[in-house]
């Protein structure tokens, strides 16, 4: 009896745990690309501005899901090299990018930071490719 149990609530979580993977994969995505502001450098988990933009779209009930995808210390260059990967993967309906502020401590060009938001903003998703 304990076996049939254990196994008819294992099953449960795992269904319970698929269905949030799923509804996670249905909710439009807002995607974050952006240096350690975006990435909460130096500040108490949970405490940034991309989890605080999480709870005003969840008390707002408006269906999105965050996905932070800033790294500390990361350049515009950095930003673009890695945009189209997360374009691929996320899909998101909405891109925010803020990245720039290390170029300008590092003393980068202001015509390549240009360029790389200028093609940071031109960049589209990649259409979902049909499976099998």
């Amino acid at each position: 009896m304990f076996v049939r149990t254990l196994a008819i609530v294992a099953c449960s979580a795992l269904f319970a745990a698929a269905m949030l993977a799923s509804a996670q994969r249905a909710s439009p995505v807002i995607l974050l690309v952006g240096d350690s502001i975006s990435a909460g450098y130096g500040l108490p988990i949970g405490s940034g501005w991309a989890t605080l933009l999480q709870q005003r779209v969840d008390a707002q009930h408006l269906g999105y899901r965050v996905v932070n995808a800033s790294i500390s210390g990361d350049t515009t260059a950095g930003g673009r090299a890695r945009l189209g990967a997360l374009l691929a993967q996320h899909r998101p309906a909405i891109t925010i990018i803020e990245l720039g502020g290390n170029d300008g401590l590092r003393g980068g060009s202001l015509d390549a930071m240009r360029d790389n938001l200028d093609a940071m903003t031109s960049a589209r998703r990649r259409p979902a490719r049909a499976c099998c």
